[in-house]
């Protein structure tokens, strides 16, 4: 499955590419307004949104997976359309020794998690579009490889410049620029053009004897603009260009933005040196950059290196700013950082919300919680997966795996918790004897082949029973009662009928728990009589004192057990311990291995 990395990926993609069309649009309008310099800047916040995906809490959650799916087929239509493999279809404890294995006196009858398989379309086209980028990533790295063995091929060739006459003009330089620190300056035979490379160790390079054949006033001109690229840090700016243009190569407006970036970011290395010079200079060093025209190669957009060349385009561009540069007030530098300010805060105001938004979509933020985290690996074995339990009286939780319990995921048939509470609540259920007619449908279970009431679905996890009640409660009511809730993502959008089974609705651990505590205290919209209905459904039995009550959860997708639920409470010397376990796998995750490892945890740390 697609790690969570890809969703960030994909939102980022549309946020910077919505982003470019507001910078354009900015420093269209805004043009007398911004400073050159400014012009530059914005582009920045465009570098922001584009790492979204790499920052911390990201990369923390990106080491998860997450399900990228198509709604399903809908489950409830012909016999010949289920998906039953013999050796998933009942997940029951039936036999002497289970019972016998966990010492407890009742009839395992309760652990009727019977799971109907749904046919998942697979998203093929997600990972062939996942595989293009890959091979995306790989022919540009191959590229960007090519592109810049030129550089140390330059290096090594290269010779430290002996001129002193040069030496003592590079020297005037920084101190023009007040630069303390410098790079070294050597030269080459096979460039045409000064340039700036290297990221460890920066370096002027500068073409073979240029003191012989270019005017001492332009070598000044030439070193003045690498130093200001120096200055500037605009190596390490260029590595990161390249590397999120090779991230978002499939995204012909970042290639676009990135190719303005750096028209910008050469106008403002220009102004920066007009602003050492008397402004009668101004037209010489313009005169430098025409005299460079004839030697200007235009420069691979994957390059490591700032250089003074650039597209003629590039050039025309940059002569047009030089020759009407003026100078800039304080008056436009606050004009300047205002737009800057604005544009920035109506961008990150709507893609922050939005990152929350898909974030929290995702995840259950536990932040405001007292926890205490442990390790139960060894209860889980291969699975991946999670245990949550929570002290009422001591408001404590103890969780196994940090990252998983927060996870929102698929609630399968623990749903029904919320079902039977809606239906009580709407009077479509009256009580746990609420009969509703079975419509003739063949399913593979005995138990669901005939009439059901509230208490017989609930133990046979009936799913037409519950796709009834939520049918007549209504897509509306459902929605406002899963809102009142809190309950996970909230999300019914793939179809009144099965948004629970492995589909959009999705909740965590974590919430699990808490809904759990909420509806088991009374603090939800229903009332006492109906809670207390459903709590003696779950009721599961008596040991040495301790009640537990709870229900399983199975997701079986396309023949597969992939997700596996076990729910409830343990009423115990007048304290509650309520728990929530999710496994998942690739198969072999099912309600009753859930079960199975939750009493084994339960009994060691004595509760049950």
């Amino acid at each position: 499955m697609p790690p969570l990395f890809f969703t960030y990926l994909f939102f980022s993609a549309v946020v910077s590419s919505l982003l470019i069309l507001l910078l354009v649009v900015t420093k269209k309008i805004f043009t007398n307004h911004l400073s050159v310099r400014w012009h530059y800047n914005l582009w920045f916040l465009l570098i922001v949104v584009l790492l979204m995906p790499f920052a911390p809490k990201n990369m923390y959650r990106a080491m998860n997976e997450i399900k990228f799916e198509i709604p399903s087929i809908k489950t409830y239509f012909q016999t010949n359309h289920w998906k039953t493999p013999s050796d998933t279809i009942k997940q029951a404890f039936t036999s002497k020794d289970d019972k016998q294995d966990w010492g407890l006196d009742w009839d395992w009858d309760w652990m009727q998690d019977f799971s109907l398989s749904v046919n998942r379309v697979e998203n093929k086209i997600t990972y062939t579009l996942i595989s293009l980028w890959g091979i995306g990533i790989s022919i540009f790295l191959v590229s960007t490889f090519v592109v810049n063995r030129k550089t140390s091929f330059l290096l090594k060739e290269a010779r430290m410049i002996k001129d002193t006459s040069l030496l003592s003009l590079y020297e005037q330089c920084k101190k023009d620029l007040q630069l303390k620190n410098s790079p070294a300056l050597i030269e080459s035979s096979f460039i045409k053009t000064p340039m700036l490379i290297g990221f460890f160790k920066t370096t002027i390079l500068l073409p073979m004897d240029i003191a012989n054949e270019v005017a001492i006033n332009d070598i000044r001109h030439m070193l003045l603009h690498e130093l200001c690229h120096y200055k500037n840090k605009d190596i390490f700016v260029n590595y990161l260009i390249c590397f999120l243009q090779i991230i978002y190569w499939f995204n012909p407006l970042v290639w676009y933005g990135f190719q303005q970036m750096r028209i910008d970011r050469e106008i403002a290395c220009d102004i920066a040196v007009l602003k050492t010079m008397d402004e009668k200079n101004y037209k010489n060093y313009g005169l430098t950059l025409i005299n460079f025209l004839d030697k200007i190669s235009n420069p691979s957009t994957l390059a490591f290196s700032s250089s003074m060349s650039g597209s003629s385009l590039q050039i025309k561009k940059r002569i047009r700013k030089i020759a009407t540069f003026k100078g800039e007030t304080k008056i436009t530098t606050l004009k300047s950082i205002l737009i800057f300010l604005l544009v920035g805060m109506v961008v990150f105001s709507n893609a922050g919300l939005l990152s929350s938004l898909q974030a929290s979509n995702l995840y259950y933020d536990t932040e405001k919680l007292n926890i205490a985290y442990e390790d139960d690996s060894s209860y889980f074995g291969n699975y991946k997966g999670s245990f949550v339990l929570y002290d009422l009286q001591n408001n404590q939780y103890q969780i196994y795996n940090k990252t998983k319990s927060t996870e929102r995921i698929s609630p399968d048939s623990t749903y029904k918790i919320v079902s039977a509470l809606i239906g009580l609540h709407c009077g479509v259920l009256k009580d746990k004897n609420t009969t509703l007619k079975w419509d003739g449908t063949k399913y593979p279970f005995d138990s669901w082949n005939k009439d059901n009431t509230l208490l017989s679905a609930m133990k046979s996890s009936t799913n037409w029973y519950f796709q009834k009640v939520d049918s007549q409660v209504g897509e509306e009511n459902l929605k406002k009662y899963y809102g009142d809730l809190q309950y996970g993502n909230q999300d019914l959008s793939a179809g009144i009928h099965d948004y629970w089974l492995e589909s959009s609705l999705k909740i965590s651990p974590v919430e699990q728990v808490g809904l759990l505590k909420n509806i088991y205290s009374y603090e939800t919209v229903f009332s006492k009589a109906e809670v207390d209905v459903v709590k003696n459904i779950l009721k599961i039995s008596e040991n040495n004192g301790a009640v537990l009550s709870g229900k399983t959860g199975t997701g079986t997708e396309n023949g597969k057990n992939k997700n596996g639920w076990f729910i409830g409470y343990v009423e115990k010397n007048n304290h509650t311990f309520f728990f929530a376990t999710n496994i998942q796998n690739q198969d072999d995750a099912t309600g009753k291995k859930a079960t199975e490892i939750t009493l084994s945890i339960l009994k060691d740390k004595k509760i049950y």
